[in-house]
């Protein structure tokens, strides 16, 4: 089912962006957004070191190992070649005979110390300071159970990527500690989204249309009818977030929409909540209800 909605969606894809680019521009960028989904960063995700095969995640770490890449597959032998006369393109220049390191460590100090990169530094040292410390009194860490959550509510921040001991920290979320499930966002939205979609009260158009709000109960991607069933097992614009959603929760229980909205009775509590969880990030992830 899942892979015939994909066929589906992109066979119409390109007469569903025309039909809405010219008659409704703010659904055709609202689809835009939703079918890119995450895939709008700019900065550069770790990279590994092939003479060390360790994860680079610091800025000149990455740095140093794209500027040694390049630099390898640029190299020729032009011993006695004479370089090619390249015209000016400007009569302007710059009379600088020599920068001094004080005028470096001028700009360097003006730097916003605020950005990402910056932050996914030091908060790299302080991992590397305590990895130090644990070699040294002999105690152990597992960096595989070890998760990070970063509170943030600027849309436009780059990730931070940590690592300790040489491996790539997990990103997640929301975490749970001493029963409460921290997001974020700092806010508990998703748990009240995932009620009102039980009671048949959430802001799809199948609901609003119920009660009169919507004169239209359709989707976006085209289909009749947007409820409950068609967001979490059906539409085409979440077909990613709904594979990680299914690939997560489908050694918890069979994959239905009684489950999804309700859990279930044959797994245990603990079980129930990593359902919830995953739940809750599908929402979060799909932007269905979020500006």
């Amino acid at each position: 089912m899942i892979i015939h909605a994909k066929e589906q969606f992109y066979l119409n894809a390109n007469g569903l962006l025309d039909e809405k680019s010219n008659k409704n521009p703010k659904a055709f960028w609202s689809l835009v957004k939703k079918v890119m989904g995450k895939c709008r960063s700019t900065s550069i995700p770790p990279l590994i070191n092939p003479n060390t095969n360790e994860i680079s995640v610091g800025e000149k770490e990455k740095a140093d190992l794209l500027n040694s890449y390049f630099c390898n597959i640029s190299t020729s032998s032009d011993d006695g070649v004479t370089p090619p006369d390249l015209p000016l393109r400007t009569q302007h220049s710059l009379d600088i005979d020599e920068i001094t390191e004080d005028e470096i460590k001028d700009i360097l100090k003006s730097l916003e110390i605020g950005k990402a990169s910056d932050i996914e530094r030091r908060l790299n040292e302080d991992l590397q300071t305590l990895n130090d410390w644990s070699k040294q009194w002999l105690v152990d860490f597992n960096p595989q159970k070890t998760e990070y959550m970063v509170f943030n509510f600027r849309k436009d921040a780059q990730p931070i990527y940590l690592k300790f001991n040489g491996e790539l920290i997990k990103k997640v979320d929301d975490h749970k500690h001493l029963g409460v499930t921290f997001s974020d966002n700092c806010k508990w939205i998703e748990n009240i989204l995932h009620t009102k979609l039980r009671h048949r009260c959430s802001p799809l158009k199948a609901d609003l249309y119920r009660v009169n709000l919507v004169n239209d109960p359709s989707c976006e991607c085209g289909c009749p009818l947007e409820d409950s069933i068609h967001f979490f097992l059906e539409c085409p614009l979440y077909i990613n977030f709904r594979n990680q959603l299914f690939k997560n929760i489908q050694h918890l229980a069979d994959i239905s929409i009684e489950h999804i909205l309700f859990g279930t009775d044959e797994i245990t509590v603990e079980q129930n909540t990593i359902l919830f969880r995953n739940v809750h990030s599908y929402i979060r992830h799909t932007k269905r209800f979020f500006d």
